[in-house]
């Protein structure tokens, strides 16, 4: 009888074995959930991205509807001087005068307007300026429609709360530097949001009109490039191509900086004739534009095609994706 019980309580007891077997299933479950955690906290960041991209998106149609066209990207000021004189027709300045007058109310005097570009349009002309001097928050123009860069009342509405703690209005390594740029809240540096408005080329008369030359410029040899806008050497922004599915696709593909001679058009700009807004994803990175070491300007969105090799573009959030760039892989 002392033998059985005495059986019965060393049975009681785990052998290293079971222990040991215990440990590692809780470190297993303890992976699982830790990783199913962060896939969740990583999503959720994304969608709040989207979120803001399609509030920006919906700012950027409002200011259309206002105005009868989107804002110019600040990548030409002979296209700014255009807009003005639709959306401001009684101000007596230029594009330079114009952003001179913006750098001004935020406190920035002689500033370098070659700094401006596409991630500064989206805070001028859907925020405006301060109100007052001394503030950084814009709180659109005033409504006197021969000096809009006036303080105080009456003042037209901006089309977009901008959250004062994610603005850069000047670079704090050059406070005369005007930037106006507005970063994500989940990303991990600060680059901002970028914005590429649709619009064509002065194309010679002996080149046919393509699509894909929206976004983009004309060099002294001919050669088509996509606008870009650089956040770092290793971190360049251009906008995205897509494949035209109504046109038939040559094989091979023509060279990627030369128009089809072909007169076949098989790829066109997502959101063409509309405008692109890009988000560096959360890794903060747009991508190096290198592939194999080399620099491909197009990337074609959907396919991945020309994506960078360190991987910046897959995290890449637009206002034409779902979710990231990766998530709409074919």
């Amino acid at each position: 009888m002392d033998r059985i019980a005495h059986r019965l309580r060393a049975r009681r007891a785990f052998t290293l074995v079971e222990l040991l077997t215990v440990i590692v299933i809780i470190g297993i479950l303890a992976g699982l959930i830790t990783a199913a955690a962060v896939r969740g906290r990583t999503r959720a960041n994304v969608v709040g991205i989207k979120s803001e991209i399609t509030q920006l998106e919906m700012a950027l149609e409002a200011y259309k509807q206002k105005y009868g066209e989107y804002p110019p990207d600040l990548t030409d000021l002979a296209a700014l001087d255009r807009h003005l004189k639709r959306a401001f027709p009684r101000y007596p300045g230029n594009a330079a005068t114009f952003l001179n007058s913006v750098a001004a109310a935020y406190g920035i005097n002689s500033p370098d307007l070659t700094k401006l570009g596409p991630a500064s349009a989206l805070v001028i002309f859907l925020g405006g300026i301060p109100e007052q001097p001394g503030s950084s928050k814009p709180a659109g123009f005033h409504a006197d429609p021969k000096n809009p860069f006036q303080w105080g009342e009456p003042r037209t509405q901006p089309f977009f709360e901008f959250d004062v703690s994610r603005l850069m209005i000047s670079d704090p390594a050059n406070p005369n530097t005007l930037l106006c740029q507005y970063r994500p809240a989940k990303a991990a540096t600060p680059a901002p949001y970028v914005y590429f408005k649709c619009r064509r080329l002065a194309l010679p008369t002996n080149q046919p009109r393509f699509q894909y030359d929206e976004y983009a410029y004309v060099d002294n040899n001919g050669a088509v490039h996509p606008l870009s806008y650089a956040f770092a050497p290793d971190s360049i922004c251009v906008p995205y191509l897509e494949f035209n599915p109504t046109a038939a696709v040559p094989n091979p593909l023509p060279p990627q900086n030369q128009l089809d001679p072909s007169g076949v058009n098989p790829r066109q700009w997502a959101e063409a004739g509309k405008f692109q807004i890009i988000c560096a994803g959360l890794d903060g990175r747009f991508g190096n534009g290198l592939v194999g070491g080399s620099p491909q300007e197009f990337r074609y969105r959907r396919l991945g095609l020309n994506f960078s090799d360190d991987g910046g573009d897959f995290d890449n959030i637009t206002n034409f994706s779902e979710g990231t760039l990766e998530d709409e892989l074919e």
